[in-house]
């Protein structure tokens, strides 16, 4: 095992891989590394399930609701924006990793070259 000085801090420990798994190794820009590491991505990451599920429900619950026009907006509002941008987010996180693994430019295990 490494000593922890001398490993990347963004690596995982070769003790927590699973033998005989394939593994792919990308490199991720630092904004990137800022960003998972800061309180935006704990927000995006609490905020997910909610994109998917609480925040359609309602606003599918704005149009039955009796509410008056300017609470029904200033509700719709945060909803349509938590639907958009929490997924929007990862794809764009998404995207960068498969450009990185498309590129060539990922460390493969030897493992996924056997086949």
């Amino acid at each position: 095992m490494n000593n922890m000085n001398d490993a990347n801090p963004y690596s995982p420990p070769e003790d927590q891989s699973i033998p005989g798994a394939p593994t792919v190794t990308v490199e991720i820009s630092e904004a990137w590394v800022r960003s998972i590491n800061s309180w935006k991505f704990t927000l995006v990451s609490a905020l997910s399930g909610v994109s998917v599920t609480f925040a359609p429900i309602g606003l599918l619950g704005l149009g039955s609701w009796d509410l008056a026009a300017p609470a029904r907006f200033l509700l719709a509002i945060p909803l349509l924006l938590i639907v958009y941008f929490v997924p929007l987010y990862y794809f764009r996180l998404s995207s960068d990793v498969i450009r990185q693994v498309h590129s060539g430019k990922s460390r493969v295990n030897q493992s996924l070259l056997k086949d």
